[in-house]
């Protein structure tokens, strides 16, 4: 990294206990690392994901759309019966 180039950094909780142990530290970040072990996230200097939380304006109204949405494929594919549960 030097200044003023653009970068893309992500950070991850390397004590989670699904990563360890770690004998082989890229088959461990490509196998076992998951979403919830992503502690922060920067795209072009930007921090986009910090201490696990989402950063980005609007992401209650996001996750709403996407709610709806895969409501409708189920409806629309005849398997509404899996849309009748609680999204927390």
């Amino acid at each position: 990294l030097t200044p003023g180039k653009q970068a893309d950094i992500t950070i991850i909780n390397g004590k989670s206990l699904n990563l360890i142990p770690v004998h082989d530290v890229v088959e461990t970040l490509v196998f076992q690392t998951f979403a919830h072990n992503v502690d922060y996230v920067f795209i072009a200097g930007d921090c986009l994901k910090k201490e696990g939380k989402l950063l980005f304006e609007g992401l209650d109204g996001k996750i709403h759309e996407l709610e709806q949405s895969g409501a409708r494929i189920l409806r629309d594919s005849g398997l509404e019966r899996f849309a009748n549960h609680e999204i927390t």
